[in-house]
């Protein structure tokens, strides 16, 4: 099978995200989780997602630690678990760094009401680099 290199395949859909950040604002970083409700439309022998810029954990399919590896040039998550059609619950510990690249979860600064500056976690919630 070919992967198109901007697009995910559509055999496996999340239904939803159960996402949890914590910052680290002082050392740039971050440390978080997700749990992924899954519909599998059709069987596949491993799930791609994006994953630009992390250092996976830990990967989870339905409670059970399975294996993946990460590809930076691709900047893709492969976890090599088969799936049947139905429903699956994916879970994914990993590590960041806050970036000041203006993408993905970026750390930038701010002046509060007495003119000191304050170092925040943001991001500008485009699709492309959420």
């Amino acid at each position: 099978m070919t992967l198109d290199p901007y697009r995910l395949p559509r055999s496996i859909a999340p239904d939803r995200y159960r996402l949890v950040l914590e910052p680290d604002l002082a050392g740039a970083s971050f440390r978080g989780s997700v749990g992924i409700d899954l519909t599998v439309h059709d069987d596949a022998d491993e799930l791609l997602l994006n994953a630009a810029e992390l250092e996976i954990l830990r990967v989870t399919l339905d409670g059970r630690s399975v294996p993946y590896t990460l590809d930076p040039s691709t900047e893709r998550l492969v976890v090599a678990a088969p799936v049947t059609v139905g429903t699956a619950v994916l879970e994914i510990e990993f590590t960041g760094t806050l970036n000041d690249k203006l993408r993905g979860w970026y750390r930038s600064t701010f002046r509060d009401a007495d003119g000191t500056e304050q170092v925040i976690a943001t991001s500008q919630m485009q699709t492309t680099d959420c």
